[in-house]
């Protein structure tokens, strides 16, 4: 395409901000437009994992982003005691590919995308209403502003995306049948570099460094969808209810959080999807490959679609030939990653006790029994990607 294409990307989350950085790698100057007047990150923490710094190492950010976090060496799944079920060495992992899992907060993520854009390259408080798309353009509407005419759009609005809406109608999402609170604790770490998960029955917890006093931590239970259940309180109290009885440090997180801090949301992703673009117009990240949190792959994902996208738009002489080819290199692997992602949050919180008995000894006895190159052989499907971006 040419370099004096038009682009606008809708949404300023991870996916949106780092399309746009790949885009101004490969000449593009496109712009980024965001409903919020006030660009903020939703949620607490994030792990970058190894195949999600690779990709960022392309755009010469995985250094910063390292030193902004924690590099995570080990994970470490646990019982309700505290005893270990099972360890994964990312750090060997780590050493394969030449690039650490990082936990960080969201803010210096968002902070270190933003920077690497200029600042009129991100136009906050634009609301997106609509799209027309006619033979060479596509015109995109906001609330309250002019409408704004682009040789490409690209949505990158999120799991309710009003872009894919637009072109697709409405989506069901999928609810997963689990609700999740997060948070960040000042609660020291000295040098940890262990990211472990606690298994109970029905719920789980999970603890992050991303700092040398700071900790990412997330919870999980089965419950209804919000919409049938009666509210519950989101604070500290209610989740010591649940996970108090559980082993340190998981009270001392929860009790070092202030209850303001705590976001509670359910946890839902999207049935895997042909629709990818239509016309001048195209989805990326969560808008059109959702994923439950619990591989820790949605950034990854949107990361490495946001390069791929980037390099086809590059590389290609018509849009149906460059989006076909976006679809087509990211499709098999997002959609895998959508599936293990749901599997893996159901066996976590398994309701059955007798299950979860059943679970707790698998775990224990593969760790023992199965040798160590077979272990690393599905992490490294997880982790060892090389994104098309050159």
């Amino acid at each position: 395409m040419k370099r004096s294409s038009s682009i606008a990307i809708i949404g300023g989350g991870i996916a949106g901000l780092v399309s746009a950085i790949a885009l101004r790698k490969k000449g593009f100057h496109p712009i980024v437009y965001e409903q919020v007047s006030d660009l903020k990150p939703v949620g607490a923490g994030v792990i970058l994992s190894i195949n999600a710094i690779k990709a960022l190492s392309r755009l010469g950010l995985a250094e910063i982003l390292i030193k902004k976090g924690r590099p995570v060496y080990t994970l470490k799944i646990k019982d309700t005691a505290g005893a270990c079920l099972s360890s994964t060495d990312l750090h060997y992992l780590s050493q394969k590919t030449g690039c650490p899992s990082v936990g960080l907060a969201r803010s210096s993520l968002h902070d270190v995308l933003i920077n690497a854009l200029p600042a009129d390259s991100v136009r906050l408080g634009s609301e997106f209403e609509g799209l027309i798309q006619n033979t060479n353009q596509v015109e995109l509407s906001f609330k309250s502003q002019p409408p704004i005419y682009a040789d490409i759009a690209i949505g990158a609005d999120g799991l309710r995306s009003k872009v894919r809406n637009a072109l697709f109608g409405h989506v069901a999402l999928r609810y997963s049948g689990q609700t999740s609170w997060r948070g960040i604790a000042e609660f020291p770490n000295l040098e940890s570099t262990e990211f472990s998960e606690t298994w109970g029955i029905g719920r789980r917890f999970g603890i992050v460094p991303i700092s040398a006093s700071n900790s990412y931590w997330y919870a999980g239970l089965n419950a209804p969808a919000s919409d049938t259940r009666v509210p519950q309180l989101i604070n500290k109290h209610s989740l010591m209810q649940m996970f108090g009885s559980w082993a340190d440090p998981i009270p001392e997180i929860i009790n070092a959080t202030q209850d303001q801090d705590i976001i509670q949301t359910d946890i839902f992703d999207t049935e895997p999807t042909d629709h990818w673009f239509d016309g001048s117009v195209v989805l990326l990240g969560d808008s059109v490959h959702s994923t439950t949190p619990n591989l820790g792959q949605g950034a990854g994902m949107a990361i490495e679609s946001a390069l791929t996208l980037a390099q086809a738009i590059a590389t290609h002489d018509t849009l149906e030939h460059a989006f076909s080819s976006y679809k087509s290199s990211r499709k098999k692997r997002t959609d895998w990653i959508t599936q293990q992602s749901r599997l893996f949050g159901q066996l976590a919180q398994l309701d059955s006790p007798t299950l979860c008995k059943l679970r707790n000894w698998v775990l224990g006895v593969s760790s023992i029994v199965i040798p160590k190159a077979i272990q690393d052989r599905s992490p490294g499907q997880l982790f060892n990607y090389e994104v098309p971006f050159y």
